[in-house]
């Protein structure tokens, strides 16, 4: 017989109800909240990791090429060549074929000794498609059939600048200046001194870069003064 009062049995009946039809829905509507605020902050933390990582992978591309670019340039050589016409082109010239530049370099590696070649190779630069490519021959005195290998530097350029400084440490939007004074004695156009080269791609602007010609010494440090 059970002798509980009447008044402990109700609390009872009423401690072991269930949630009502209301409370259901205001504890989904919270968790729905909830469930949109963390997506997004989480839609925002991958999206902000994505962009960090095309940035890093841009910049990488862009630090490749202006190391390739200063290697190259670093190493130039004054040493005419033939082009495929027969003419002659000076050591470094911005008025061949279209190219921004194009020069002869030293230091060309070779990794099969028991092939002979020289170790000077022509190089030049060009804007293509918004890509900034780098070409090279095989040989100096070109022939008519004479290929370049084009490689791709970077990506999406849009402008791509290059200024020289001459031995009377003027800048000059073109070389050889028109008025350059010509060694007759060796039939030979005399050097820059430094050249320089501004890279306009998208998200980063203007990123101007200077290189020494082999013998500017400290010509550096003047022109990185103007």
């Amino acid at each position: 017989m059970n002798t509980r009062p009447a008044s402990t049995m109700v609390k009872d009946s009423l401690g072991q109800r269930g949630f009502t039809l209301i409370e259901l829905l205001v504890a989904l509507g919270i968790f729905a909240v909830l469930s949109v605020m963390a997506y997004g902050g989480l839609r925002t933390v991958m999206n902000t990791r994505d962009y960090v990582r095309q940035q890093a992978e841009r910049l990488a591309e862009l630090q490749t090429a202006f190391t390739i670019i200063g290697r190259d340039i670093e190493q130039a050589i004054n040493r005419d060549i033939r082009d495929e016409f027969g003419d002659r082109q000076p050591a470094i010239t911005t008025s061949s074929g279209g190219r921004l530049i194009e020069f002869t370099r030293t230091g060309w590696s070779n990794p099969l000794p028991e092939r002979v070649r020289s170790h000077l190779q022509r190089v030049a630069y060009r804007i293509k498609e918004d890509r900034l490519e780098r070409l090279n021959w095989s040989v100096l005195d070109r022939a008519q059939d004479s290929e370049p290998v084009d490689r791709i530097l970077l990506n999406n350029v849009t402008a791509v600048e290059i200024r020289f400084l001459d031995e009377s440490d003027q800048w000059q939007d073109q070389w050889p200046p028109d008025d350059i004074n010509q060694d007759k004695k060796n039939n030979a156009t005399p050097m820059p001194k430094a050249v320089e080269i501004t890279i306009d791609a998208p998200g980063w602007g203007r990123v101007p870069r200077l290189f020494r010609v082999p013998g500017a010494g400290a010509v550096i440090q003047q022109a990185n003064k103007s």
